[in-house]
């Protein structure tokens, strides 16, 4: 068995001559029915991935970013009165930077993954769109998320449920 790990790549093989055969000797699809599916699973696929891309900009852009700035500055603004009072401050600096640096490391993701959206919607055809999402879309994607976990695990108060408050108030 083929392993074929996203839609482009199984798509493609959906034309292969011997699976072109099989599906019209058995009269589920001709030919061009079978391109028509084909084409259809890339379209939705591009659109899906675009559709996700777009709400995780949105989420970051609206609520987790303002989330961590206030949380970085809150830490700032403790590490200045403590430091005044002669107080250990190691935690809060350490964290501030942290979350920072990963902060900057995510608006620069998240600035490549808008540029890489538009530049995505100026191709045509779907197999070419699909394409150009698998490979460009979806790793900055992956990248931003592993950032973003990390703010997360840093983050006192987060602006969305967390997977363990999700799977645990469950009634």
């Amino acid at each position: 068995l083929l392993k074929l790990p996203t839609t482009p790549d199984a798509a493609a093989r959906l034309m292969d001559e011997k699976n072109v055969e099989l599906f019209t000797r058995q009269s589920v699809y001709s030919a061009s029915e079978l391109r028509s599916r084909g084409e259809i699973m890339l379209d939705t696929y591009a659109k899906v991935l675009r559709i996700e891309a777009l709400t995780m900009s949105d989420m970051c852009r609206k609520k987790i970013f303002p989330a961590v700035s206030r949380f970085s500055s809150e830490l700032s603004a403790a590490v200045r009165e403590k430091t005044g009072l002669a107080l250990n401050c190691e935690y809060e600096l350490e964290t501030a930077r942290k979350l920072s640096a990963l902060l900057g490391e995510a608006n620069s993701s998240l600035n490549r993954l808008e540029t890489v959206l538009a530049q995505c919607e100026a191709h045509f055809g779907p197999s070419l769109k699909a394409e150009k999402y698998r490979d460009e879309v979806l790793p900055v994607m992956q990248e931003l998320r592993t950032q973003v976990d990390s703010m997360e695990l840093l983050c006192e108060r987060w602006p969305y449920p967390s997977i363990g408050a999700l799977i645990f108030s469950v009634r």
